[in-house]
């Protein structure tokens, strides 16, 4: 074989191994890079896993930490037959509470009142004053054929109003006049007891109820002098009923007992409902005046 052709046969079998070569080492970086690849993809998944399973864990930790939200449903304190009347449970604020009361004590301590026969319309009763035990006032049918009563000297003027009313249209019809000591008791007892059962302490739950249910001997229906006119519904307020008697009822001797804004002094929730008499006289005044009955007599304390 001649020199050259040697050469060209050497000169073909090194281009060939740097081929085979060259081929291996892209081959190998291949291989490489998508091996990198496939341990990165890897490694991205598992930190995303990662990071929901710690977005669930700490989810799931905040729900089981949030305590339980209270909710209650408030009866009107002159509802007899223990109606829910409000559909907006508030619950009200123990702020500013002694807490240094006994959990199973009162909050009120009523004072016993001696009745003044010469002014016995203008009797105040709140969770501060209460009837002489064994109280009852003599009383009649509201209006003939009525199973709710009222004491016999404001019979006559809650008549008159209802039939001027009638007359016109509205008709105010009589839905829980005077209550027996007992059954306030047992609606009190109720409304204390529901609050009780959401976790209240005896002491806040008294505190809560009586806005809603007045303490036994101290709510004006066992005094035979108030009226819950047609319903104990919080709407009440927005019926003929309503504007009628706005309008009205103090020609006949009847106030508004419990206004939404007066709350601080009558220590009782908004009853639209609950009309009270005290004589013609003074309705008119208390009326002009915008005054409730506490701040009416001076007794706000």
């Amino acid at each position: 074989m001649s020199t050259k052709r040697r050469r060209k046969s050497m000169t073909k079998y090194k281009r060939t191994e740097l081929k085979i070569v060259f081929g291996g080492f892209v081959a190998v970086l291949i291989i490489t890079l998508i091996l990198g690849f496939s341990i990165i993809s890897k490694r991205k998944a598992n930190t995303v896993v990662t990071t929901t399973e710690k977005q669930t864990t700490q989810q799931t930790e905040e729900k089981t930490e949030k305590p339980e939200d209270k909710t209650e449903e408030p009866s009107s304190e002159e509802d007899s037959t223990e109606e829910k009347t409000t559909e907006d449970e508030t619950e009200e604020s123990t702020d500013g509470e002694d807490t240094t009361a006994d959990e199973n004590s009162s909050p009120f301590n009523p004072s016993t009142i001696s009745i003044d026969e010469s002014k016995w319309e203008l009797t105040l009763l709140n969770a501060n004053y209460k009837l002489p035990d064994g109280y009852v006032p003599e009383l009649a049918p509201a209006i003939p054929g009525s199973g709710e009563s009222l004491d016999k000297r404001v019979q006559p003027y809650y008549e008159k109003m209802y039939n001027a009313a009638k007359a016109e249209g509205v008709l105010l019809t009589p839905y829980s006049g005077y209550r027996s000591i007992a059954t306030q008791t047992r609606l009190h007892t109720n409304k204390v007891d529901s609050y009780k059962s959401q976790g209240y302490s005896n002491y806040e739950a008294e505190k809560m109820a009586t806005r809603w249910s007045m303490l036994p001997g101290c709510s004006e229906h066992n005094f035979g002098v108030a009226m819950d006119i047609c319903n104990t519904r919080d709407d009440f307020n927005m019926t003929e009923q309503y504007a009628w008697l706005v309008k009205h009822a103090a020609e006949y001797g009847f106030i508004e007992r419990y206004k939404g804004e007066k709350e601080q002094y009558t220590g009782v929730a908004a009853e639209p409902w609950h009309w009270r008499f005290v004589g013609v006289e003074n309705a008119k005044a208390i009326n002009e005046s915008g005054l409730c009955l506490e701040e009416y007599l001076g007794k706000t304390d």
